[in-house]
Protein backbone atom coordinates (compact mmCIF):
# COMPACT_ATOMS: atom_id res chain seq x y z
CA UNK A 1 0.00 0.00 0.00
CA UNK A 2 1.31 3.57 -1.03
CA UNK A 3 0.09 6.43 1.90
CA UNK A 4 0.78 10.03 1.64
CA UNK A 5 -0.65 12.39 4.10
CA UNK A 6 -4.00 10.57 5.00
CA UNK A 7 -4.74 11.06 8.33
CA UNK A 8 -4.31 8.29 10.73
CA UNK A 9 -8.02 7.57 11.39
CA UNK A 10 -8.87 6.96 7.75
CA UNK A 11 -5.48 4.57 7.22
CA UNK A 12 -6.58 2.43 10.73
CA UNK A 13 -9.84 2.18 8.72
CA UNK A 14 -8.41 1.01 5.60
CA UNK A 15 -6.00 -1.87 7.29
CA UNK A 16 -8.85 -2.86 9.58
CA UNK A 17 -10.64 -3.72 6.17
CA UNK A 18 -7.56 -5.45 4.96
CA UNK A 19 -7.15 -7.51 8.08
CA UNK A 20 -10.55 -8.39 8.39
CA UNK A 21 -11.52 -8.90 4.75
CA UNK A 22 -8.45 -10.77 3.65
CA UNK A 23 -9.34 -14.25 3.60
CA UNK A 24 -5.57 -15.35 2.39
CA UNK A 25 -2.48 -15.70 3.91
CA UNK A 26 -0.38 -12.27 3.38
CA UNK A 27 2.24 -9.85 4.19
CA UNK A 28 0.90 -6.21 4.62
CA UNK A 29 3.78 -3.79 3.11
CA UNK A 30 3.47 -0.16 3.31
CA UNK A 31 5.57 2.75 1.81
CA UNK A 32 4.59 6.37 3.12
CA UNK A 33 5.76 10.28 2.00
CA UNK A 34 4.25 11.71 4.07
CA UNK A 35 5.57 14.80 6.66
CA UNK A 36 5.36 12.73 9.72
CA UNK A 37 6.51 9.66 8.84
CA UNK A 38 6.55 8.49 12.74
CA UNK A 39 3.13 8.53 13.45
CA UNK A 40 2.06 6.52 10.22
CA UNK A 41 5.17 3.96 11.21
CA UNK A 42 3.01 3.54 14.53
CA UNK A 43 -0.06 2.56 13.09
CA UNK A 44 1.42 0.32 10.46
CA UNK A 45 2.96 -1.66 13.90
CA UNK A 46 -0.01 -2.27 15.47
CA UNK A 47 -1.12 -4.21 12.45
CA UNK A 48 2.29 -5.95 12.02
CA UNK A 49 2.71 -3.70 8.46
CA UNK A 50 6.20 -3.72 6.93
CA UNK A 51 7.10 -0.02 6.99
CA UNK A 52 9.22 1.82 4.57
CA UNK A 53 9.63 5.51 3.94
CA UNK A 54 11.91 6.87 0.80
CA UNK A 55 12.05 10.24 2.36
CA UNK A 56 11.11 12.03 -1.00
CA UNK A 57 8.01 11.77 -2.69
CA UNK A 58 8.68 10.61 -6.14
CA UNK A 59 4.86 9.58 -6.92
CA UNK A 60 2.66 6.95 -6.35
CA UNK A 61 4.46 4.21 -8.67
CA UNK A 62 7.55 4.72 -7.40
CA UNK A 63 6.00 3.68 -4.17
CA UNK A 64 4.40 1.10 -5.43
CA UNK A 65 7.70 -0.23 -6.75
CA UNK A 66 9.45 0.33 -3.49
CA UNK A 67 7.12 -2.05 -1.78
CA UNK A 68 7.32 -4.60 -4.52
CA UNK A 69 11.06 -4.69 -4.91
CA UNK A 70 10.61 -5.70 -0.58
CA UNK A 71 7.54 -8.26 -1.43
CA UNK A 72 8.59 -11.90 -0.93
CA UNK A 73 4.84 -13.09 -2.32
CA UNK A 74 4.11 -14.49 -5.97
CA UNK A 75 1.59 -12.33 -5.96
CA UNK A 76 0.99 -8.94 -5.51
CA UNK A 77 -1.58 -6.39 -4.57
CA UNK A 78 -1.63 -3.00 -5.04
CA UNK A 79 -3.98 -0.75 -2.84
CA UNK A 80 -4.32 3.22 -2.82
CA UNK A 81 -4.46 4.45 0.98
CA UNK A 82 -8.20 5.17 0.04
CA UNK A 83 -10.12 1.98 -0.40
CA UNK A 84 -11.39 -0.43 2.23
CA UNK A 85 -11.83 -4.15 0.67
CA UNK A 86 -14.83 -6.10 0.86
CA UNK A 87 -15.07 -9.80 2.35
CA UNK A 88 -13.13 -12.41 0.22
CA UNK A 89 -11.82 -9.75 -1.90
CA UNK A 90 -8.18 -11.57 -2.48
CA UNK A 91 -9.84 -14.99 -2.84
CA UNK A 92 -12.46 -13.73 -4.81
CA UNK A 93 -9.51 -12.28 -7.83
CA UNK A 94 -7.09 -15.41 -7.11
CA UNK A 95 -9.73 -17.77 -8.53
CA UNK A 96 -8.95 -15.83 -11.72
CA UNK A 97 -5.38 -15.11 -11.91
CA UNK A 98 -4.65 -18.19 -13.42
CA UNK A 99 -3.49 -19.12 -16.99
CA UNK A 100 -2.73 -16.44 -19.05
CA UNK A 101 -4.96 -13.79 -16.54
CA UNK A 102 -1.55 -12.17 -15.11
CA UNK A 103 -3.54 -9.21 -13.53
CA UNK A 104 -7.25 -8.68 -11.93
CA UNK A 105 -9.03 -5.63 -10.88
CA UNK A 106 -12.49 -5.59 -9.31
CA UNK A 107 -15.97 -3.83 -9.44
CA UNK A 108 -14.90 -0.66 -7.19
CA UNK A 109 -18.32 1.25 -5.29
CA UNK A 110 -18.51 4.63 -3.98
CA UNK A 111 -17.35 5.04 -0.36
CA UNK A 112 -20.01 7.80 0.59
CA UNK A 113 -22.78 6.02 -1.54
CA UNK A 114 -22.48 2.34 -1.93
CA UNK A 115 -25.10 2.42 -4.51
CA UNK A 116 -22.80 3.97 -6.77
CA UNK A 117 -19.97 2.22 -9.17
CA UNK A 118 -16.85 4.02 -8.81
CA UNK A 119 -14.56 1.62 -11.33
CA UNK A 120 -16.30 -1.26 -13.38
CA UNK A 121 -13.14 -1.48 -15.00
CA UNK A 122 -11.74 0.28 -17.76
CA UNK A 123 -12.12 1.99 -21.20
CA UNK A 124 -8.95 3.16 -22.93
CA UNK A 125 -9.24 4.72 -26.35
CA UNK A 126 -6.68 4.12 -29.25
CA UNK A 127 -4.85 7.51 -28.74
CA UNK A 128 -4.42 6.26 -24.40
CA UNK A 129 -7.33 8.21 -23.33
CA UNK A 130 -8.79 6.35 -20.25
CA UNK A 131 -11.10 5.91 -18.11
CA UNK A 132 -13.48 4.44 -15.68
CA UNK A 133 -16.11 2.15 -16.72
CA UNK A 134 -19.52 2.68 -14.99
CA UNK A 135 -18.45 5.64 -13.37
CA UNK A 136 -21.10 7.47 -11.48
CA UNK A 137 -23.50 4.90 -12.35
CA UNK A 138 -25.97 3.39 -10.31
CA UNK A 139 -25.06 -0.28 -9.68
CA UNK A 140 -27.94 -2.36 -11.28
CA UNK A 141 -26.07 -5.56 -12.63
CA UNK A 142 -24.87 -3.91 -15.72
CA UNK A 143 -21.60 -5.33 -14.67
CA UNK A 144 -21.78 -8.60 -13.05
CA UNK A 145 -20.00 -10.57 -15.25
CA UNK A 146 -16.37 -11.22 -15.42
CA UNK A 147 -14.55 -10.00 -18.82
CA UNK A 148 -10.99 -9.37 -20.47
CA UNK A 149 -10.09 -5.33 -19.53
CA UNK A 150 -7.27 -3.85 -21.32
CA UNK A 151 -6.18 -1.77 -18.20
CA UNK A 152 -6.48 -2.64 -14.98
CA UNK A 153 -7.71 -0.06 -12.13
CA UNK A 154 -4.42 0.98 -10.45
CA UNK A 155 -6.63 2.16 -6.79
CA UNK A 156 -6.71 -1.99 -5.86
CA UNK A 157 -5.37 -4.79 -8.12
CA UNK A 158 -3.63 -8.04 -8.11
CA UNK A 159 -0.76 -8.90 -10.26
CA UNK A 160 1.51 -11.66 -10.47
CA UNK A 161 4.61 -10.70 -8.69
CA UNK A 162 7.35 -12.35 -11.88
CA UNK A 163 5.28 -11.12 -15.01
CA UNK A 164 5.19 -7.18 -12.59
CA UNK A 165 9.06 -7.47 -12.73
CA UNK A 166 8.94 -8.85 -16.42
CA UNK A 167 7.30 -6.01 -17.42
CA UNK A 168 9.51 -3.23 -15.81
CA UNK A 169 7.07 -2.50 -12.66
CA UNK A 170 5.96 0.89 -12.74
CA UNK A 171 7.38 3.85 -14.84
CA UNK A 172 8.20 6.15 -11.86
CA UNK A 173 8.54 9.47 -14.17
CA UNK A 174 4.28 9.19 -14.39
CA UNK A 175 4.09 10.47 -10.72
CA UNK A 176 0.44 10.12 -10.84
CA UNK A 177 -1.96 9.29 -13.40
CA UNK A 178 -1.58 6.58 -16.04
CA UNK A 179 0.88 4.96 -14.45
CA UNK A 180 -1.72 1.67 -14.44
CA UNK A 181 -2.79 1.89 -18.29
CA UNK A 182 1.10 1.93 -18.93
CA UNK A 183 1.97 -1.02 -17.25
CA UNK A 184 -1.47 -2.87 -18.51
CA UNK A 185 -0.36 -2.01 -21.74
CA UNK A 186 3.04 -3.26 -20.98
CA UNK A 187 1.74 -6.46 -20.10
CA UNK A 188 -0.49 -6.90 -23.01
CA UNK A 189 2.71 -6.47 -25.16
CA UNK A 190 3.96 -9.52 -23.51
CA UNK A 191 1.28 -11.62 -23.91
CA UNK A 192 -0.57 -11.27 -20.84
CA UNK A 193 -4.33 -10.58 -20.00
CA UNK A 194 -6.35 -8.47 -17.54
CA UNK A 195 -9.39 -9.26 -16.45
CA UNK A 196 -11.89 -7.56 -14.33
CA UNK A 197 -13.65 -9.77 -11.62
CA UNK A 198 -17.01 -8.38 -10.34
CA UNK A 199 -16.97 -10.55 -7.05
CA UNK A 200 -13.59 -9.01 -5.78
CA UNK A 201 -15.46 -5.84 -4.45
CA UNK A 202 -13.84 -2.49 -2.77
CA UNK A 203 -15.02 0.77 -1.90
CA UNK A 204 -13.40 3.99 -2.64
CA UNK A 205 -13.08 7.70 -0.99
CA UNK A 206 -12.72 8.60 -4.62
CA UNK A 207 -10.43 11.86 -5.03
CA UNK A 208 -8.97 11.30 -1.58
CA UNK A 209 -5.49 10.82 -2.37
CA UNK A 210 -5.05 12.53 -5.34
CA UNK A 211 -6.79 15.98 -3.68
CA UNK A 212 -4.48 15.79 -1.06
CA UNK A 213 -1.31 14.95 -3.15
CA UNK A 214 1.73 16.93 -3.54
CA UNK A 215 0.68 17.26 -7.15
CA UNK A 216 -2.80 19.29 -7.03
CA UNK A 217 -5.65 19.02 -9.04
CA UNK A 218 -4.77 21.97 -11.58
CA UNK A 219 -2.04 20.17 -12.82
CA UNK A 220 -4.47 16.93 -13.83
CA UNK A 221 -4.55 18.50 -17.37
CA UNK A 222 -0.37 18.74 -17.56
CA UNK A 223 0.54 15.30 -15.99
CA UNK A 224 -2.41 13.50 -18.22
CA UNK A 225 -1.33 14.94 -21.23
CA UNK A 226 2.56 14.17 -20.48
CA UNK A 227 2.24 10.61 -19.63
CA UNK A 228 -0.32 9.95 -22.23
CA UNK A 229 2.13 10.66 -24.94
CA UNK A 230 5.07 9.24 -23.69
CA UNK A 231 2.94 5.85 -23.24
CA UNK A 232 1.78 5.97 -27.10
CA UNK A 233 5.69 6.82 -28.04
CA UNK A 234 6.83 3.99 -25.90
CA UNK A 235 4.03 1.02 -26.43
CA UNK A 236 3.10 1.40 -30.11
CA UNK A 237 5.50 0.36 -33.04
CA UNK A 238 6.87 2.69 -35.43
CA UNK A 239 4.19 1.38 -38.17
CA UNK A 240 1.37 2.45 -36.23
CA UNK A 241 2.84 5.73 -35.04
CA UNK A 242 2.85 6.97 -38.20
CA UNK A 243 -0.83 6.07 -38.50
CA UNK A 244 -1.77 7.68 -34.97
CA UNK A 245 1.02 10.38 -34.41
CA UNK A 246 -1.00 12.74 -37.69
CA UNK A 247 -4.44 11.97 -36.09
CA UNK A 248 -3.29 12.81 -32.29
CA UNK A 249 -2.38 16.00 -33.71
CA UNK A 250 -5.21 17.39 -35.29
CA UNK A 251 -7.04 16.16 -31.95
CA UNK A 252 -4.23 18.19 -29.71
CA UNK A 253 -4.80 21.19 -32.52
CA UNK A 254 -8.12 21.37 -32.15
CA UNK A 255 -8.25 20.82 -28.69
CA UNK A 256 -5.80 23.76 -28.35
CA UNK A 257 -7.62 26.51 -30.31
CA UNK A 258 -11.01 25.59 -28.33
CA UNK A 259 -8.97 26.22 -24.81
CA UNK A 260 -8.06 29.52 -26.89
CA UNK A 261 -11.13 30.60 -27.99
CA UNK A 262 -12.54 29.93 -24.31
CA UNK A 263 -9.58 31.38 -22.39
CA UNK A 264 -8.73 28.02 -20.62
CA UNK A 265 -5.27 29.40 -20.11
CA UNK A 266 -4.00 27.19 -16.98
CA UNK A 267 -4.81 24.11 -19.31
CA UNK A 268 -3.87 25.74 -22.02
CA UNK A 269 -0.19 26.23 -20.18
CA UNK A 270 -0.17 22.62 -19.37
CA UNK A 271 -0.70 21.54 -22.47
CA UNK A 272 2.39 23.96 -23.79
CA UNK A 273 4.32 21.90 -20.78
CA UNK A 274 3.42 18.62 -21.16
CA UNK A 275 4.90 18.96 -25.01
CA UNK A 276 8.08 20.66 -23.31
CA UNK A 277 8.40 17.60 -21.30
CA UNK A 278 8.30 15.39 -24.29
CA UNK A 279 10.71 17.45 -26.29
CA UNK A 280 13.58 17.89 -23.47
CA UNK A 281 12.78 13.98 -22.33
CA UNK A 282 12.55 12.38 -25.18
CA UNK A 283 16.36 10.56 -25.17
CA UNK A 284 14.84 9.01 -22.30
CA UNK A 285 11.77 7.69 -23.99
CA UNK A 286 13.62 6.08 -26.57
CA UNK A 287 15.33 4.38 -24.14
CA UNK A 288 12.33 2.97 -22.44
CA UNK A 289 10.74 2.57 -26.27
CA UNK A 290 14.11 -0.11 -26.84
CA UNK A 291 13.29 -1.94 -23.52
CA UNK A 292 9.26 -2.35 -24.29
CA UNK A 293 9.56 -3.31 -27.50
CA UNK A 294 11.82 -5.88 -26.80
CA UNK A 295 9.09 -7.33 -24.30
CA UNK A 296 6.56 -7.54 -27.28
CA UNK A 297 5.04 -11.35 -28.44
CA UNK A 298 1.98 -9.14 -29.48
CA UNK A 299 1.11 -7.14 -32.43
CA UNK A 300 -0.74 -3.89 -32.25
CA UNK A 301 -4.23 -4.93 -33.43
CA UNK A 302 -3.88 -7.85 -31.11
CA UNK A 303 -3.49 -5.05 -28.26
CA UNK A 304 -5.79 -2.84 -29.67
CA UNK A 305 -8.77 -5.25 -29.53
CA UNK A 306 -9.98 -4.41 -26.02
CA UNK A 307 -9.76 -0.52 -27.07
CA UNK A 308 -12.15 1.70 -28.24
CA UNK A 309 -11.82 3.14 -31.80
CA UNK A 310 -13.29 6.49 -31.21
CA UNK A 311 -11.17 10.03 -30.05
CA UNK A 312 -12.55 9.76 -26.61
CA UNK A 313 -10.91 13.28 -25.85
CA UNK A 314 -13.30 14.32 -28.32
CA UNK A 315 -16.32 13.16 -27.19
CA UNK A 316 -15.51 14.57 -23.85
CA UNK A 317 -15.30 17.98 -25.47
CA UNK A 318 -17.90 17.76 -27.28
CA UNK A 319 -20.59 16.42 -24.39
CA UNK A 320 -21.31 13.44 -25.61
CA UNK A 321 -18.98 11.55 -22.69
CA UNK A 322 -18.81 12.85 -19.21
CA UNK A 323 -15.81 12.08 -17.48
CA UNK A 324 -15.96 13.61 -13.85
CA UNK A 325 -12.62 13.99 -13.26
CA UNK A 326 -12.18 16.28 -15.87
CA UNK A 327 -15.41 17.99 -14.87
CA UNK A 328 -13.45 18.43 -11.19
CA UNK A 329 -10.32 19.03 -12.49
CA UNK A 330 -11.63 21.90 -14.49
CA UNK A 331 -14.17 23.00 -11.01
CA UNK A 332 -10.39 23.40 -9.46
CA UNK A 333 -8.44 25.54 -12.29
Amino acid sequence: MATHDTPLDRLQRVLEAIRANTDLPHELIIVDTSKKPQDVSEVAARFDARFFTPGVDHGLGASWNLGALYASCPVLAFLCDDVYVDERWASAAMKCLKGNVKAVCGKLLSHGRKELLNAAGSYTDVFGMSWNRGISERDEGRYDKPEYIFRVVGAVFLIEAEAFRRVGAFDESYFLYAEDMDLSWRMQLAGHDCMYVPSMRAYHEWMATTSKHQTPLKQYHYLLERNRLQTLLKNYSIRTLLSIIPWYLLIKIIHFAWLVAHRRLDETRALLRAFTWIRCNLKEILRKRYLVQRLRKRKDREVQRLMLKLPAELLFGLSFLRHPLVDAARRKD
